[in-house]
């Protein structure tokens, strides 16, 4: 029965027109809207948020159309009622021809048909809208960390939905549908909280002026904080060599044991390095007797200076050979050059090293190196000593300085590895830790402004509209500096500046304002 109510939907939509299909592709997001597919049995933290921000979703929807829709838990399937599914037919055969398009396209990058009805109703501004689309994303994001590509794939998915929410906002004002299907401070939450970036009005008479809302914004000091995927890592890795051949008759050390500083690893056969001890004394003392017999002849004038000074070389030669079999005995005794930790096997007893062969690899972790990397768009605003913070999975906040940034960036992905030191003491953190850098890059003062403040000028500049003397309205054009929760930091306004920030779309520059002045705090409230 499910599949002949599909079949005739279809058939309805199916009418080969692009409309028609547009209808056909919404009505085949209702059987797997994303809202209705839960995370396990409902338990699970992510399941809880899903609830949390959904589940509102769903309920109007229910209370909408008299049948409650059936949630879905883990990879289970589940068939929505028959009358549900014919009932939202109904309400997407009711959008007008014109709205059809962008209901569409925000079905496809919400995944939801649920959730886009409900913002053309005014059941939700625009942010929640997205927040509620891209929970699963955002989830992942705060657990596992975040990723630059993910993240800028979702962004340039949002900048999509806004523009398509854009249009059909203009649609309705152009169609006189505001009151229709939106009512009231309903349209007004949605338009504001959309902050798409609109195109200015054509210039025309108007009959009266259009009310506008507007706020007093005044520029801060602007400090950026650059977010950046990290992973901990050892400061050095040192293979720890023999310098002497022989055999292994002892180890210290197994794999995993921290050490400091002087600690035995490894001992070798002392062999006849004792008696080329002897053999160094001996001759020592010999070349220093013939020596001094050679100053007594050379006094009395019976040998040459030269005699003498051959003496002496000797006597210097001799003493050497005994500090090099000296040294070469201490050689038997292979030490740590550093605090650290033994990383994989040591030579085991009984192994024969030769000159240069490995007794064991140290890793020295204090301090810890925590490395990330950084766009080539970016890596100009980074340099050594600068102030860092790295969070690291374990929850750990851990301040540093930066000790290296790349000269070479990575062909593949275009990026620039940096390094940042941070103490730990008595290696207590592990390498191979996932987390995230957090550098603050200072900046020149900024006005931090509600995203319904922006608007494009017929020019396709992206500005603000403000109003200035004699409440004459004003397009400056703004560089966005950041994109924040709470707004956009831009530049490029006086240092105090009365912004439009609703009715700015319907004005043209020159005109004189009508409009009222509310609190920046009221407004942010709304945009988010």
């Amino acid at each position: 029965m499910a599949d002949s109510c599909a079949a005739r939907i279809f058939t309805q939509f199916g009418k080969g027109d692009v409309i028609s299909n547009q209808r056909g592709s919404i009505y085949g997001y209702v059987a797997c809207d994303a809202l209705l597919y839960r995370d396990s049995d409902g338990t699970s933290a992510l399941s809880t948020l899903e609830a949390e921000h959904w589940h509102p979703f769903v309920e109007w929807i229910g209370r909408r159309l008299g049948v409650e829709p059936t949630l879905a838990y883990g990879i289970d399937h589940a068939t929505q009622p028959l009358a549900f599914r014919e009932r939202f037919a109904q309400e997407i055969d009711a959008i007008p021809d014109e709205e059809v398009e962008p209901f569409a396209c925000l079905v496809r990058l919400s995944g939801s048909p649920i959730l886009v009805l409900a913002l053309c109703e005014g059941q939700c501004d625009f942010q929640t809208f997205w927040a509620a689309a891209c929970l699963e994303e955002t989830f992942c994001e705060n657990r596992w960390g975040v990723d630059e590509e993910a993240r800028a794939r979702r962004d340039s998915l949002e900048a999509e939905a806004r523009a398509q929410m854009e249009r059909l906002l203009k649609v309705r004002k152009k169609e006189g549908r505001f009151s229709a299907r939106v009512h009231g401070a309903a349209f007004a939450l949605l338009f504001m909280s959309s902050g798409a970036l609109a195109q200015a009005p054509e210039t025309g008479d108007t009959e009266e002026p259009f009310s506008l809302l507007a706020y007093d914004s005044v520029a801060l000091p602007f400090e950026e904080q650059l977010n950046l995927n990290a992973v901990s890592a050892p400061s050095s890795r040192i293979a720890v060599r023999a310098e002497t051949a022989g055999t292994v008759i002892a180890r210290e050390v197994q794999k995993g044991s921290r050490v400091v500083r002087g600690d035995l690893l490894c001992q070798l056969d002392v062999g006849a390095r004792d008696a080329r001890i002897e053999q160094a004394q001996a001759a020592l003392e010999q070349a220093t007797f013939s020596l001094r017999s050679s100053e007594a002849l050379f006094e009395n004038g019976h040998v040459s200076e030269a005699h003498m000074k051959q003496a002496q070389a000797v006597r210097d030669a001799s003493r050497a050979s005994l500090v090099e079999a000296r040294l070469e005995r201490d050689r038997v005794r292979i030490l740590a050059p550093a605090a650290g930790l033994i990383d994989g096997e040591v030579a085991q007893v009984g192994d024969s090293l030769g000159v240069g062969s490995i007794c064991a690899s140290l890793i020295v972790n204090d301090p810890l190196v925590i490395a990330g990397k950084v766009s080539e768009k970016r890596v100009h605003e980074l340099a050594i000593g600068m102030e860092a913070t790295a969070r690291l999975v374990s929850g750990d906040l851990l301040d540093g300085k930066i000790t290296f940034v790349s000269a070479n960036g990575d062909p593949s992905t275009r990026t620039f590895r940096i390094e940042v030191e941070v103490p730990n003491p008595g290696g207590r953190l592990r390498n191979g830790l996932s987390g995230e850098l957090m550098i603050p890059i200072r900046g020149a003062n900024a006005h931090l402004i509600p995203r319904a403040a922006l608007m494009l000028s017929d020019q396709g500049e992206v500005g603000v509209m403000t109003i200035g003397e004699a409440d004459l309205l004003d397009f400056i054009p703004v560089s966005i500096l950041s994109d924040q929760n709470d707004g956009y930091w831009v530049q490029g306004l006086p240092h105090e500046a009365r912004l439009v920030v609703f009715g700015q779309f319907y004005v043209r520059e020159g005109q004189s304002a009508s409009y009222e002045l509310i609190q920046k705090d009221d407004l942010l409230g709304l945009s988010r």
